[in-house]
């Protein structure tokens, strides 16, 4: 047996969708994407994947030349800005320094790795999160950082390269000591090995205290009558701040030079050429209104990508973009497969695309807990015209406001003192009484305030905006499993953060080594009981896990649970899934019929669309075929009586019955044709419960029935002997067929007893022979297989498959085309377990189906139904039904490369 190791365990959940694949036009587009940015050769003649050089700055916006800032010089970045791409809407998910530095090593919101405030103030990341470096490392990546981490534990961050810590480079730096020693390193990095690189360099000068000039840098300072005014979203203006301003923007001019420098050494290495750059600020300046804060000022930062072979199709971008699309942008730099674990999305796309109409219409953030006596839990969401913020606690004061008027505490000294607020007039001096005693929701028009001055909030004629951006929060916080989205977790936490700041109230945990947080064993419970794509299951930590994600969540759009995956792959490459949306349990009553689609490989997903909805009928069981000769995708389906239940229909006491229905799509999924009713020529009209499926049909591609569609279905029977298992209703498997391409559909030869729900796949013997795998009722907990030799017409009695033990639940089975170098194969996936629905498994057949000697387990939790399609590139896209505390709870998509199928 191929063995099945903890390393292989993958947490998803439930779905029962069918799936196609690429537009024409999208795959132009991908051949563009795909020969752009072509890394160079080696001498050997191997490709070489790009260098990544990831320049982080401390504690700036946007202020710099290449964005219209005329009060400063930055020539150095303005030049990278010029050759590379420019985007103008880019934010971070925290504006403090380790919240928002561990979604750039981990790709995840802070409250989703668990570094919800300062490392120095011990807070710290959950067990099990793959970080950056992680990910690179396993895909052969020498990798280093030069500057500081501030993300604990660090021994989560395995770089392989760090400098010496008695240089000083290993740490905050803010005494901007050994300078020249950023570039000195680098170079020694640059030069020590031709296998590509991750380097990552972070610069502290803008972070307070603003050095005026350190080791000549700049030469010639900027002084404050050059200045006219500070920042002006703190809406104040005062020699003082005026002054601090001026040392703000000298330090972005060091900064600026010290890049220069970088850049230089690695011009002077050779690499420039096959190396990527992109920097960007770790959050805003720590004005007023800025670091600490969820406005525009604390959030928005310079971003700029320089991507060598890819000739920008546009020099600015106005999208909204995010500091937790580095991790996915850096992980298709690097040809490493894109966790569905990460909620960002590759930025390459943007650099090749004038638009991009797909693009994500909102960008969200937090803060939390920088530190315990800065306890204001946060949240926001912005458009590109309007930013809702949340404030989950508004009967409290927001405390860092007192440090930034008071200067109590060190670093806080751009902050604006009460006198200088005062002196702002009305509007400037509310904005600050918002900021302090902030309501529960603030609402911003960024076009007409862009500082944040006017909160709207209570405005009547907002109120459709408001709403919006609320249920847009709303969606993120169960997307990504927000603690602080729950009222108990809220509360707890709280309580946590209270009792260590009367534990410790001359705030002094950072150097108190006995303090240790509790949150991080509760937070990440409470994720992993939520959580969608096995973000903190035990095999996270082992190695980049397959694209794997939600397409249907129970409890959603009024639907109780979703039910019964179906996925296949059109002729255009698109995938389309297909489910039931149920509004109550059960096989019966009022259920719809519901489809997704995607057209980048199963990355994105449409949102739900509806194919049929009877009213309070059941419209159920899809199961698509695909017309390879025609493209035509054909949908056959089932319907009965809403008030009608599945026992009745068996019986034959219902009111009605249970019909066979087909519907069709022409163009690539997007619209399909009305149902229409072909139950007269598939059904036995002795038989009462009725399904297609569950799953998919396949096209005979060899034998005398080439061309043929065959779609598996199953049936109830009256059968004195009770063959179903129980009572005098017999259970058994039968197909219908169409040898006219849909235009007509006839019913098919039956197989029983004690089989139904099934499956069926052609065998690799060049004849058509035909195998089906069946649910079974003999008591062995074993799947059983009968042939067919002639298209599905007579087939034989059903067997035991050995190797396939179930727990009595539908399952799936594929064939999987092989190549020059291997044997085409059978792929079977269902819960491998004889004592419940559990344990999801993929297995492989050589033989025909005869044995199933390879396995590897994708789920180890609850799960059930499940559908397999190939896609384009040779992977496999998965969709089942699992779940935490039952196989119901979700349906998921998962995607495997040929390379993590089973092998020999």
């Amino acid at each position: 047996m191929f063995p099945i190791s903890h390393a292989m365990i993958k947490t998803h959940r439930y779905f029962r969708p069918a799936l196609f694949i690429f537009p024409a036009a999208l795959l132009c587009g991908l051949l563009i994407l795909l020969c752009a940015g072509k890394p160079v050769r080696g001498t050997d003649g191997a490709t070489q994947p790009p260098n990544i050089l990831l320049i982080t700055s401390e504690d700036n916006g946007p202020d710099l030349g290449c964005y219209g800032d005329r009060n400063l010089s930055t020539p150095v970045l303005d030049r990278l800005a010029a050759k590379g791409v420019k985007f103008n809407q880019a934010f971070v998910t925290y504006s403090v320094c380790s919240p928002s530095r561990s979604t750039i090593f981990t790709g995840l919101y802070p409250h989703q790795n668990g570094q919800i405030g300062l490392a120095t103030h011990h807070f710290r990341m959950y067990p099990g999160i793959t970080t950056l470096p992680v990910y690179l490392k396993n895909a052969g990546y020498r990798t280093g950082c030069i500057g500081k981490l501030h993300v604990n534990p660090e021994s989560d961050l395995p770089f392989d390269f760090r400098p010496p810590r008695s240089s000083g480079l290993q740490g905050q730096n803010f005494a901007r000591k050994n300078l020249d020693l950023y570039s000195a390193y680098a170079d020694s990095f640059f030069r020590k090995s031709d296998d590509p690189f991750f380097l990552m360099v972070n610069y502290p000068d803008a972070h307070t205290p603003w050095k005026r000039q350190v080791d000549g840098m700049p030469a010639t300072p900027i002084d404050s009558d050059k200045i006219k005014s500070p920042p002006p979203f703190t809406g104040v203006n005062s020699a003082r701040l005026r002054g601090l301003t001026a040392d703000y923007y000298n330090s972005l001019e060091r900064m600026d030079e010290m890049v220069g420098r970088l850049l230089a050494r690695l011009k002077a290495s050779g690499k420039e050429q096959n190396t990527i750059i992109i920097y960007l600020a770790d959050h805003g300046s720590e004005f007023s209104r800025g670091k600490f804060s969820l406005y525009e000022a604390g959030l928005r930062v310079p971003l700029i990508i320089y991507w060598p072979g890819i000739p920008p199709a546009l020099k600015e971008r106005k999208e909204l973009v995010s500091s937790i699309d580095l991790v996915p942008t850096i992980l298709d730099a690097a040809h490493v497969n894109i966790p569905a674990t990460l909620p960002g999305r590759s930025l390459k796309p943007l650099l090749t695309r004038k638009e991009d109409p797909d693009w994500r219409h909102f960008i969200f953030a937090e803060t939390n807990c920088s530190f315990p006596f800065d306890y204001y839990p946060r949240s926001s969401v912005r458009d590109q015209r309007f930013k809702l913020i949340h404030n989950l606690l508004p009967e409290r004061e927001n405390p860092a406001v007192q440090y930034y008027t008071h200067h109590t505490i060190t670093g806080f000294e751009g902050g604006s003192l009460e006198t200088e607020i005062a002196a702002g007039g009305k509007k400037v001096r509310e904005a600050y009484k918002t900021w302090q005693h902030p309501p529960e929701f603030e609402l911003y028009d960024l076009e007409n305030d862009p500082y944040e001055f006017n909160n709207l909030s209570d405005n009547p004629g907002y109120t459709a905006v408001k709403n919006k951006l609320i249920q847009a929060l709303n969606n993120w916080d169960k997307k990504t499993c927000n603690p602080f989205s729950d009222k108990d977790m809220l509360t707890r936490f709280t309580a946590e953060v209270d009792s260590v700041i009367k534990t410790h109230p001359a705030m002094d945990d950072a150097k108190d080594k006995t303090l240790v947080w509790h949150y991080t064993d509760y937070f990440s419970r409470y994720i992993r009981e939520h959580d969608h794509t096995g973000l903190l299951s035990p095999a996270a930590t082992q190695a980049p896990r397959p694209d794997t994600l939600v397409l249907f969540r129970s409890g959603e759009n009024g639907y109780a649970s979703y039910r019964i995956p179906a996925v296949v792959t059109t002729n255009h490459g698109t995938l389309l899934a297909f489910c039931e949306g149920r509004k109550k349990p059960g096989d019966a009553g009022d259920i719809d019929l519901l489809y997704k689609r995607s057209t980048d490989g199963g990355k994105t997903w449409s949102e739900q669309q509806v194919i049929w909805n009877d009213g309070p009928n059941t419209c159920g069981n899809p199961c698509p075929v695909v017309d390879r000769r025609t493209g035509v995708i054909w949908l056959l389906m089932t319907r009965n009586n809403g008030d009608d239940t599945e026992r009745e229909i068996t019986r034959k006491t219902a009111q009605g019955t249970r019909t066979v229905w087909v519907c069709s799509s022409k163009d690539d999924g997007r619209t399909w044709s009305v149902p229409a009713d072909i139950t007269a020529t598939t059904k036995d009209p002795s038989w009462g419960w009725y399904a297609t499926g569950p799953g998919i049909g396949i096209q005979l591609q060899r034998g005398p029935h080439k061309g043929r569609l065959v779609i598996p279905c199953d049936h109830s029977y009256d059968d004195p002997q009770g063959n179903s298992g129980g009572g005098p209703y017999g259970a058994g498997a039968h197909v219908i067929y169409s040898d006219d391409h849909g235009k007509s559909w006839r019913l098919g030869g039956t197989i029983r007893p004690k089989v139904n729900e099934c499956q069926v796949v052609e065998l690799d013997d060049g004849k058509g022979t035909l195998l089906m795998n069946m649910r079974a009722y003999f008591g062995r907990h074993l799947r059983s297989q009968s042939r067919s030799s002639d298209g599905g017409t007579t087939w034989t009695a059903p067997e035991d498959a050995a190797g396939l033990p179930e727990p009595v639940c539908q399952a799936s089975i594929i064939r999987y085309p092989g190549s020059r170098r291997s044997k085409d194969r059978l792929l079977f996936l269902n819960p491998a377990s004889k004592a419940k629905r559990d344990s999801m498994t993929l297995k492989v057949s050589y033989d025909n189906g005869y044995t199933w000697p390879y396995a590897r387990l994708l789920y180890a939790g609850p799960s059930a139904y499940s559908c397999m399609t190939v896609l384009r590139d040779g992977s496999v896209g998965c969709c089942y039904e699992a779940g935490l505390k039952n196989p119901y709870e979700k349906i998921i998509f998962e995607k495997l490369t040929p390379d993590q199928l089973p092998q020999d």
